[in-house]
C-alpha cells in the first residue's frame, strides 16, 4: 500500500517545503505499480482460492474488472479536477470557473481551501463547501486508520508465526486446515495454537509507540519500501518453489479440480474477494498524489496511460502471484496470507522477520498522516509539534489500531473489511458523485463539455453499483469476521 508522507512519489526539499523533482512516465508506471504491490499482495492467493475466495476462472475476471474500475474511477477523477480547475495551490475564485457557485463565500476558508489535497477540493465545490471538506478529511482519516490497523494486525501475525502460533482465524472462514496428516507440519497441537492476542500485539504496541511519537518526521522511512518489495517477491518466490516441492515429492497428491472450483460458492467468499481485490489496487485515493509526482508537461497526455499500464502490470502479476499460487496449493487449501503455507523453520522465520520490517516501516507512514490532520484540527496546524503534542495524538492512535487490531482474526479479516468498507468508499462511491454534483452545478457551456467528456447515465450507474457493492460487501465481511459462518454462508449455486 502507499507511502504518503516523504514519498518517493515527489521528492521535496525539507528547507522550503517545495518540490525540486518530478517523475517522468516509466517512473510513473513504477511508482503507481508499488502503490498497488504491498503486503496486501500476500493475502491475493487467498481472495482467489474456491474455498475462501472467488474461485480460479472468476478471480481472472474479476481481477481484470477491479483493474478496469480503478482506471475508470482515476478518470473521473481527473477529469472533475480538470473541469473544476482545482490542483494543488489553487485559491478559490481561481478555481471556480464556468459559473460553478462559491459555496462557502467566507474568506477565511480560501485558506483552508488552498492548503488542502485536491481530493478535498473537489468535496469543498461539489458536497458543500467547508463542511463537505472536514467530512472527506474524516473519511480519510478513517482510510488510513484502517490500512494501518491491517500493518499491524500483520506484525501480529508474522511475529505469532516466527514462536509457532497457529491463528485460530482459518475455522472461522471454513477454510479446510492441512488434515489427514497431507501436510504433517500444519496439523495443530497444544503447544502451538494460538485462540487470543498475545506477543505479537503486545510487541508492536510498544515499537510502533517508539516509531510513531519519537521521530518528528518520517520521511528516512521512505526509502525502505523497495526493499519491502523485494522482500515481498522472495517470499513468493520460496512459496512457489515449496509448493513445486511438494507435488515433485508426492506430499500433497495430484491436484484435481471440479466445476464448482472455479467460481465463488458463497456470497461471504465473493465479498472476500471483492475486499482484498480492492484494497490490492487502490490507485483512487493516491491518483492525485500520483498525478502531482508526474512532470507538469506530461500530466494531461501521460498521466491516464501510464496508470493505465501500471495497472496492467499489477493485474498480470496478481494472476501469476495470486491465481497460480493458489492452484498449486489447492489441495490444502490457503489458510491467510500465503505465508501461512510455509512449513516453519529457519526460511520461514527470515521471511516472517523481513514482513515485520516491511509492516513497521509502513505503518507510520499511514498512521502519521492521519494523525497530522488530526492535529491540524485541534491544534490548528500540522507541523507535528513537540513530542507532547505527538504523544498526545498519536499516542491514543496507536493504542486505538491495537484495540481494533486484537477484535481481528487476522490479517485477510482486516484487507478485506478495509477494502470493501473504507477503499471502496473512497474509490467507488465519492467520485462518480464528484463528477455528477459538478456537472449540475456548472454552467450550460461546462455541462456540455462534460456530458461530451463522459456518458452521464454510466456515472449514475457505477454510482449506484458501488454504493450498493460497498454497503452489501461490507456487511458480509463483519458478519464473517464477528459471527459464525453458519450464519453468513449463503450459497450462490
Amino acid at each position: 500500500m502507499p507511502v504518503f508522507e516523504g514519498s518517493p512519489l515527489i521528492a521535496k526539499d525539507t528547507a522550503t517545503k517545495t518540490t525540486t523533482t518530478y517523475c517522468d512516465a516509466p517512473s510513473l508506471i513504477t511508482n503507481a505499480s508499488k502503490v498497488c504491490l504491498g503486503t496486501g499482495i500476500l493475502t491475493i492467493p487467498y481472495a482467489c482460492c474456491p474455498e475462501s475466495g472467488g474461485g480460479y476462472l472468476f478471480a481472472v475476471f474479476g481481477l481484470f474488472l477491479v483493474a478496469c474500475w480503478n482506471l475508470w474511477v482515476t478518470g473521473v477523477l481527473v477529469d472533475s479536477a480538470n473541469f473544476a480547475d482545482v490542483f494543488d495551490g489553487d485559491e478559490v475564485e481561481k478555481d471556480l470557473p464556468n459559473s460553478i457557485p462559491n459555496p462557502n463565500p467566507n474568506p477565511n476558508n480560501n485558506k483552508i481551501f488552498a492548503s488542502a489535497p485536491t481530493y478535498s477540493k473537489l468535496a469543498y465545490i461539489t458536497l458543500g463547501g467547508a463542511k463537505a471538506m472536514h467530512l472527506i478529511d474524516v473519511i480519510f482519516v478513517s482510510f488510513l486508520f484502517g490500512i494501518s490497523t491491517s500493518y499491524q494486525v500483520g506484525i501480529e501475525g508474522f511475529v505469532d508465526g516466527i514462536f509457532g502460533y497457529i491463528p485460530s482465524n482459518d475455522e472461522l472462514h471454513g477454510v479446510p486446515a492441512f488434515e489427514d496428516g497431507s501436510v504433517d507440519w500444519i496439523v495443530p497441537t497444544p503447544s502451538n495454537t494460538k485462540t487470543d492476542h498475545g506477543l505479537g500485539l503486545y510487541w508492536t504496541l510498544a515499537v510502533l509507540l517508539l516509531l510513531c511519537i519519537i521521530p518528528p518526521n518520517m520521511s528516512f522511512l521512505a526509502k525502505f519500501s523497495a526493499a519491502g518489495l523485494g522482500a515481498i517477491f522472495l517470499s513468493f518466490a520460496l512459496i512457489i518453489v515449496y509448493g513445486i516441492e511438494q507435488l515433485g515429492n508426492g506430499n500433497v497428491q495430484g491436484l484435481t479440480f471440479h466445476l464448482n472450483d472455479l467460481y465463488p460458492n458463497t456470497f461471504t467468499n465473493l465479498s472476500h474477494f471483492f475486499g482484498i481485490a480492492t484494497f490490492s489496487f487502490g490507485i483512487p485515493p493516491l491518483a492525485f498524489q500520483l498525478r502531482s509526482s508526474l512532470e507538469p508537461k506530461l500530466r494531461r497526455t501521460e498521466f491516464l496511460p501510464s496508470i493505465k499500464k501500471s495497472l496492467g502490470l499489477v493485474f498480470g502479476t496478481y494472476i501469476l502471484l495470486g491465481v497460480f499460487v493458489a492452484m498449486l496449493f489447492h489441495n490444502v487449501g490457503v489458510k491467510g496470507d500465503i505465508l501461512k503455507n510455509l512449513p516453519p523453520g529457519s526460511t520461514t522465520n527470515f521471511i516472517n522477520v523481513l514482513m515485520i520490517l516491511v509492516c513497521l516501516v509502513s505503518y507510520p507512514l499511514c498512521a502519521v498522516p492521519a494523525t497530522q490532520t488530526l492535529e491540524s484540527k485541534i491544534f490548528g496546524s500540522s507541523d507535528g509539534g513537540g513530542l507532547r503534542r505527538r504523544l498526545l495524538v498519536r499516542g491514543p492512535f496507536v493504542m486505538f489500531t491495537t484495540l481494533v487490531g486484537s477484535k481481528v482474526p487476522g490479517f485477510v479479516d482486516i484487507v478485506s473489511l478495509i477494502g470493501c468498507f473504507s477503499v471502496g468508499l473512497v474509490s467507488y462511491c465519492i467520485p462518480p458523485l464528484f463528477y455528477l454534483r459538478l456537472e449540475h452545478l456548472s454552467s450550460e457551456k461546462c455541462r456540455a463539455n462534460m456530458n461530451e467528456a463522459r456518458s452521464l447515465a454510466v456515472c449514475h450507474l457505477m454510482f449506484l453499483v458501488g454504493t450498493v457493492t460497498t454497503i452489501v460487501s461490507t456487511t458480509l465481511t463483519i458478519q464473517s469476521i464477528w459471527f459464525p459462518p453458519a450464519a453468513t454462508q449463503t450459497k450462490l449455486n
